[in-house]
């Protein structure tokens, strides 16, 4: 018998298998299972923007398909999120989540060496 532990919102299972949309953390879990029958995984990356554009950032996960991610940086202004591109007021940054870097190709001055969280969906190859 499979059982079954309730955390907050949270329903994980005896095999460390979560099944959540409200589970986030630094290390890769187990969230649910892509349309293909692969496990879906979720993480949170966490770091600093870089100081010039153009750049690439390694994010030490083994993507295989990258199914959603969403950038929350902390701006002059405050949190800002996006799928690809944050903006605040003039200030834009674009980004590209690729299998084993984060491209920042757009970086405003007001967005370099900013903090920022990475979440990231994915399939594993």
């Amino acid at each position: 018998m499979l059982g079954v532990i309730f955390v907050g919102k949270t329903i994980k299972l005896a095999n460390d298998v979560y099944l959540a949309n409200d589970l986030y953390s630094s290390t890769e879990k187990v969230v649910g299972k892509w349309i293909d029958g692969h496990d879906l995984y979720r993480k949170v990356i966490t770091g600093t923007t870089p100081s010039s554009q153009g750049v690439f950032v390694a994010h030490n996960t083994s993507i295989g398909t990258l199914v959603n991610e969403k950038l929350l940086i902390l701006s002059p202004a405050g949190y800002n999120t996006g799928n690809g591109y944050c903006e605040d007021g003039a200030n834009q940054l674009s980004y590209v989540v690729g299998t084993s870097n984060i491209y920042f190709s757009t970086l405003h001055s007001a967005l370099r060496e900013r903090p920022y969280k990475l979440i990231i969906e994915y399939t594993k190859s």
